[in-house]
């Protein structure tokens, strides 16, 4: 469990190795080594919980105990709560000069087991500290420090038990001369995912991985996100508003121990798909709202303006896709105005949409679907029958007609005639339509038939009332 230390132990800021810098024989024993909790103007200070310190250092044989007249080998040590300091002693059977390292956690009330038995992959971000110190007659350091004692406050150390046990030497510098080559110190590396789009108003979400020395993972691993707009996080994974468009860089600091290492991204913010989709004036009417993206819009501190004032939308208010919210006068105070004076603003004033009156659409007119064109009468020839010369008297016991048309041989031989003008005149009024040459083809076969059948009907009859009779039948009779 990771805790924040800097909150809950505000007073303590750094650890420091307080004793002078020592040198001694092989396989002799140090004189008293001494840690001390500090705080931001290097006065004692004491822990207010029990801190574990965990002890390295960049020798092969050296050893560490709490003792020096019954030497126990240990690697980890108690503060006590309510302490300041912690001693302890070195030795070591090789000559050289080493670095010795301290790393600090301080232990939350909830662990119950001691620092020995707690694992130190699972230690919290805490604190470390360094002191050199030489064995035998060496000249030349084998590490780079020097001075009586190096510190760092709340700097992570959550580490992996592999991490402690093949950790590499620190790198040595070269002398002043500056002959020799300076070694490699090695890196993690972390790997940003951030999405390349993103909506203002839209939550996005960031995460991260860190692969360590060897590149295996590091689930203990502290990740601290700066995402560009001034806005900070802590955490692995996690969400982010972005209020206005633009392009941002995200960057992510991953720390592991002493290691860590950074990462960019860039992400480009987009205006959200929003309009005015309809007012009310008056004291009851309302302002509503739709959101026709495909995201949830944050509208928490965004602006509603009108002639009569503006509206500060509270924190929390969410406009999911595809929805809309009216937002009532009776609580913005809001008199709507439909001649361009609705806005929806973000929190910095900047106009997101202004409300655009809807135009008046005209009424429908009804437009008959295309039907089958009909000949207009004025193109149409009129085929006119000559009136009869006489009119032929019927017999007594025959109905007196009123009115006959009698069957002119002389019109009924030029139907045909007649026809084909017909339809030329159909042809010549809808050029190209194919359906009006089949009209006109069908009129002239069946005026074709009429005049044979009336040619036939005239060299049968036998007598003039025959033939009265007979056309009488072919025509109605008004009475």
């Amino acid at each position: 469990m990771i805790l924040d230390t800097a909150v809950l132990f505000a007073d303590v800021q750094k650890f420091v190795f307080v004793s002078a810098v020592q040198k001694l024989e092989p396989t002799k024993i140090s004189e008293q080594i001494t840690l001390q909790a500090q705080d931001t103007n290097g006065n004692e200070s004491k822990v207010s919980s029990t801190a574990c310190v965990e002890l390295r250092t960049s020798s092969s044989q050296g050893q560490f105990s709490s003792s020096a007249t019954s030497w126990s080998p240990v690697s980890v040590l108690t503060i006590a709560k309510n302490s300041a300091n912690r001693n302890l002693y070195y030795k070591d059977m090789t000559a050289g000069t080493y670095l010795l390292t301290a790393k600090v956690a301080l232990k939350p009330e909830s662990e119950s087991r001691s620092c020995s038995a707690w694992p130190v992959a699972e230690w919290p971000s805490g604190f470390s500290a360094t002191q050199s110190i030489t064995v035998g007659s060496a000249s030349t350091p084998s590490t780079s420090a020097d001075t009586a004692s190096t510190t760092s406050s709340i700097t992570p150390t959550a580490t992996t038990a592999e991490e402690v046990t093949t950790l590499p030497p620190l790198p040595t510098p070269p002398p002043s001369g500056g002959s020799a080559t300076w070694t490699y110190k090695p890196q993690i590396f972390v790997s940003s995912l951030v999405p390349a789009r993103g909506v203002a108003g839209a939550p996005i979400t960031v995460d991260a991985f860190v692969v360590g020395l060897k590149k295996e993972p590091l689930p203990s691993a502290r990740y601290v996100w700066s995402f560009g707009d001034g806005g900070t996080s802590e955490g692995k994974k996690l969400s982010h508003v972005y209020h206005y468009p633009a392009i941002y860089t995200v960057l992510v600091d991953a720390s592991s121990g002493e290691w860590s290492a950074i990462d960019r991204k860039e992400i480009v913010i987009v205006a959200p798909e929003l309009i005015i989709s309809n007012i009310r004036e008056g004291s009851d009417g309302f302002i509503e709202i739709r959101n026709n993206g495909t995201s949830e819009v944050d509208l928490s501190l965004w602006l509603l303006r009108s002639a009569s004032g503006a509206f500060l939308i509270p924190q929390g208010t969410l406009i999911g896709a595809k929805k809309s919210i009216p937002f009532p006068a009776e609580i913005t105070k809001l008199n709507a105005d439909g001649a361009g004076g609705t806005a929806l603003l973000y929190p910095n004033g900047t106009t997101v949409v202004t409300y655009a009156e809807k135009s008046v659409v005209p009424e429908a007119v009804s437009v008959p679907l295309p039907m089958k064109k009909e000949i207009p009468v004025s193109t149409v020839p009129v085929v006119e029958v000559p009136s009869p010369q006489k009119t032929v008297s019927a017999p007594a016991s025959e109905k007196a007609i009123k009115e006959t048309r009698p069957v002119d041989t002389f019109a009924l031989s030029t139907l045909p005639t007649q026809a084909g003008n017909l339809l030329g005149a159909v042809g010549a009024t809808e050029k190209g339509s194919s359906s009006f040459w089949f009209l006109g083809t069908a009129v002239l076969v069946a005026l074709s038939i009429l005049g044979y059948v009336a040619m036939l009907r005239q060299t049968s009859l036998l007598n003039p009332a025959d033939e009265v009779r007979k056309e009488a039948e072919t025509f109605d009779i008004v009475e």
